[in-house]
């Protein structure tokens, strides 16, 4: 089966290796406002870059021209920028550049892997895994200091962040219970919270643009269905009954849609629904490539 997401890091989950291959993300945090483009990334011209499309699949636009690997677009709060992983000579940083593919600036310099970039609601901070620990956990960098602090201190496997929009939690996948649970945090790192407590795995944890609830993909044996649950543990809500593999999601910024990657193990496209996940639409600027890792903008 296809991975839900890649990084470069392969995790057991419960019998189930899903390749968290340098590197994929939820896509970070999608901020409440009117919907703009989709970012997202593909293999389409041979390696993964970084293109965007309008809302509605059309305008595909590339933007990274690069010999290694582009990953993970995560828009800012307010739109006018993309945070990303760049993975080159075996290692994996954290980098930033301008909506249109502009002004490219790299953020992280450490000899692990960092990525799966998610921005906080400021704009002034960004979550990220790193495996300077050896195994990964999530980290702040402050985009001032330009100084990460370590977040997450779990012996285990702690990932795919996710800002709250009100600023004050942050979600993640973790492997301490034993499979993968959704857990938040403060930024400071105290009021550790369990939020799911299912007998599978439940990984890419995106918040509403309201954050009064978070979409989740929940993995049993082969199969992998799109949930929310409110941010407290309580609501839990199945939103997909459709055999195809699923991956990556993202809210739209005014909380009626969300974006998802579906499809045959090969090549999963960009697809769409309501946010009660019916009419689920293939996006046209999807490809016979592999299409992942859908951010939407603000604008």
């Amino acid at each position: 089966m296809r991975p839900v997401r890649s990084s470069a890091l392969a995790v057991v989950i419960t019998g189930l290796v899903i390749a968290l291959v340098a590197v994929a993300s939820p896509a970070g945090a999608t901020f409440p406002g009117k919907n703009g483009k989709i970012a997202f990334q593909s293999d389409r011209t041979g390696n993964n870059e970084i293109f965007v499309m309008n809302r509605d699949g059309t305008g595909v636009t590339r933007l990274t021209h690069f010999s290694g690997l582009d990953e993970n677009p995560a828009w800012s709060p307010g739109g006018g920028k993309i945070a990303f992983d760049r993975h080159r000579n075996g290692n994996t940083d954290i980098f930033v550049m301008k909506g249109d593919g502009t002004g490219v600036k790299r953020l992280t310099r450490n000899s692990a892997r960092d990525f799966d970039p998610a921005w906080s609601p400021g704009g002034k901070r960004i979550a990220f895994v790193s495996q300077r620990t050896g195994h990964g956990d999530v980290y702040i960098l402050n985009l001032v200091s330009g100084k990460a602090k370590r977040l997450t201190t779990s012996s285990a496997f702690d990932g795919t962040p996710d800002w709250s929009p009100n600023g004050t939690r942050i979600a993640f996948m973790s492997l301490r219970a034993g499979n993968a649970d959704i857990f938040t945090v403060r930024p400071d790192g105290t009021h550790l919270r369990k939020v799911t407590t299912s007998t599978g795995d439940d990984v890419l944890p995106s918040w509403a643009p309201n954050g009064t609830k978070l979409a989740f993909i929940h993995v049993s044996g082969a199969s992998q269905q799109v949930f929310t649950i409110k941010a407290d543990g309580t609501g839990l809500t199945k939103l997909t009954h459709n055999p195809l593999l699923k991956g990556e999601l993202a809210w739209s910024p005014n909380g009626r849609k969300i974006v998802i990657t579906e499809g045959a193990e090969e090549n999963p496209d960009i697809y769409v629904m309501n946010a009660d996940g019916s009419h689920l639409k293939r996006l046209p600027g999807s490809s016979s490539s592999s299409d992942g890792s859908p951010s939407w903008q603000r604008i």
